[in-house]
């Protein structure tokens, strides 16, 4: 079994990963806000997910992000090329989803676009539960198929942060968030499964993560991953998502303030399938690490709520210790970092 990089104890407690946090501030190359021109007005993008390059499709960089009027949360997934230092929509549309994931699988030889996304509204399955998020699953040749090609899979209702990798032996791992309760609360489970077909067998049948279990409690610490990422060592799985918590953790007198504020650090684990456990954990970033920017200001709720959150939704390995970085920050904006890659130095000590 490899060694941890920091040995912290267990069970795994925010408090511990805010303190190495502080000792060891992550070393961090460059920071930014994404800018996005051509939406209309009063809209955003944030939570964005990197398209991979195919093989002969040569366009500019794309990404595809979360669109929606400042005022809802009823989203759309666009499409954006960047043009010079500028992110403009390029017409891709696929409309009725939020926070988008993308990766570039290949099943006997072929490329496909494995993508998935959150929806609002009746699920298909438990028609019973009524309105509901849930997450669906799509593998097409071209992204532009999606609107007009049913998900060969999807999630039970109240879920959210459910990615999937597929590691170089075809075996297809996927890590289901279930929700305790419906605003973004709950744990990270794990099942494994040898081909698409089975995926929403697999999540249904998922169990929990029990360093994760104790570690997400539910009520005052919460918190899920975006993004799954084979690791040089075959039984590890690198993750990449978020750790939230509320502030009064850290500073009771938020209460007075009008607080508590929600909290969401960007956060990275290390995962063994073989023996289930969570070998490494830390936080990438806070909001701290990120340029200030304006927040967006959700109904019924204190003006500064968002202040305190950046989700990371895809980590880009460059290689040479290096890690891109993209998220949503305050629900408003993208962001992209480029800081040291801890994967490839927890890896060196496997």
């Amino acid at each position: 079994m490899s060694e941890r990089l920091s040995p912290f104890p267990q069970p795994i407690r925010i408090e511990h990963l805010r303190q190495e946090y502080e000792v060891n501030p992550p070393k961090i190359y460059h920071s930014e806000i994404l800018p996005v021109q051509g939406l209309p007005e009063r809209y955003i993008a944030y939570n964005p997910t990197i398209v991979p390059p195919t093989a002969g499709l040569a366009v500019p960089p794309t990404l595809l992000a979360r669109v929606e009027h400042e005022d809802d949360e009823r989203s759309d997934v666009w499409a954006l090329h960047r043009i010079g230092n500028t992110w403009t929509p390029n017409g891709l549309r696929i409309e009725g989803l939020q926070d988008p994931h993308v990766k570039k699988i290949a099943i006997d030889g072929e490329e496909f676009f494995l993508f998935d996304g959150i929806r609002v509204g009746e699920h298909p399955k438990y028609r019973s539960v009524g309105e509901c998020y849930y997450m669906l699953y799509w593998c097409v040749k071209d992204l532009g198929d999606i609107p007009k090609t049913e998900p060969f899979a999807y999630t039970p209702p109240w879920y959210k942060d459910t990615p999937v990798e597929l590691d170089e032996n075809g075996l297809i791992h996927v890590f289901p968030r279930p929700q305790k309760g419906r605003w973004g609360m709950g744990t990270t489970c794990y099942e494994a499964c040898n081909n698409l077909n089975q995926l929403t067998d697999a999540i249904e049948g998922a169990s929990p993560i029990e360093d994760l279990q104790q570690l997400f409690d539910g009520e005052t610490v919460w918190g899920g991953f975006k993004d799954a990422l084979q690791l040089a060592n075959d039984d590890l799985i690198g993750l990449g998502g978020h750790v939230s918590h509320y502030s009064t953790l850290e500073n009771p007198e938020e209460v007075a303030r009008g607080g508590p504020l929600r909290v969401y650090d960007v956060a990275s684990a290390v995962f063994n399938r073989k023996t289930r456990t969570i070998e490494g954990m830390w936080i990438d970033l806070t909001t701290k690490d990120l340029p200030d920017c304006e927040s967006k200001i959700l109904p019924n709720c204190h003006p500064e709520n968002l202040r305190r959150v950046a989700f990371g939704t895809v980590w880009d390995r460059l290689g040479n210790g290096r890690v891109r970085i993209l998220g949503g920050l305050r629900d408003r904006h993208m962001f992209g970092v480029v800081k040291e890659d801890r994967f490839e130095r927890w890896e060196k000590t496997a």
